[in-house]
């Protein structure tokens, strides 16, 4: 596999270098597609990774670097703010979010075990901000299986099964997962759950669908064609579109229709 353009995340890098006292080795790692273990912040504090899996570097420089989710003024992390992080993985972006804004709230949803519990292990130096649930947000309450997707934590996949299935995950729906946060407004709703996301918005309710200032979204429809015209399309009754990326799969952004 080629090596990335170095000229094109250098921007990127250097913001993870400025954060992390290991920022080059994530950087080179992130740059040559090799395994990083952790990230370690200039104040000591740690990340760690599943293992040697895959993907923590690319998400490292996705969310501190490219800040994918929030980039180009489409969402600042405020005090007092509500987040929802559906497929939290490991919990980097809800940690970015609460090294923003320390008053801020995070619901952070992850289900597969190996990876809640090391979001665990990582939430420990801002735990007062971030409140864990080891659940998956689909399409209906109930028991789902994830099915593992390889070398990387971040590919895990959601499918139904029955409520006496061995190794099940609980799953929630969106409604209810904004009804947990207290029932205020969400001011940020990301999400990255592998080809979910259309179940989980199609069995939303407008009336949930309207509590949410702004979605960050990650479609796939290198797993389920058509998942981005069909997202786009239940977003656009209640959100403008802002942005979107990507071809097979990328982020849409959406803001509230007011």
């Amino acid at each position: 596999m080629a090596a990335r353009s170095l000229r094109y995340y250098l921007p990127s890098y250097g913001a993870v270098v400025r954060e992390f006292r290991n920022g080059v080795a994530i950087s080179w790692a992130h740059l040559h597609y090799q395994a990083i273990h952790r990230a370690v912040f200039w104040n000591g504090q740690e990340i760690r990774n599943v293992g040697l899996r895959g993907g923590f570097a690319d998400t490292v420089v996705e969310i501190w670097g490219l800040q994918e989710y929030t980039a180009h003024g489409f969402y600042t992390p405020r005090n007092g703010d509500v987040i929802l992080d559906i497929g939290a993985n490991i919990g980097l972006f809800s940690i970015w979010v609460a090294r923003q804004a320390p008053q801020a709230r995070v619901f952070a949803y992850e289900p597969v075990a190996e990876n809640y519990a090391t979001l665990q292990t990582n939430l420990a130096g801002c735990a007062h901000s971030v409140r864990a649930h080891q659940a998956a947000v689909g399409a209906s309450d109930g028991v789902g299986m994830m099915l593992d997707g390889g070398a990387r934590s971040l590919d895990h996949r959601l499918t139904m099964a029955s409520t006496d299935a061995g190794g099940g995950v609980r799953v929630v729906t969106l409604d209810q997962a904004v009804h947990e946060t207290g029932g205020n407004p969400i001011d940020l709703l990301k999400v990255d759950i592998e080809g979910a996301e259309l179940d989980m918005l199609a069995a939303a309710s407008p009336s949930t669908l309207k509590r949410i200032r702004r979605v960050a979204l990650e479609y796939h429809d290198n797993i389920r064609p058509g998942t981005k015209a069909e997202v786009s399309r239940i977003l656009a009754q209640t959100h403008r579109i802002v942005s979107e990326s990507g071809d097979s799969y990328g982020i849409i952004r959406a803001e509230r229709a007011e």
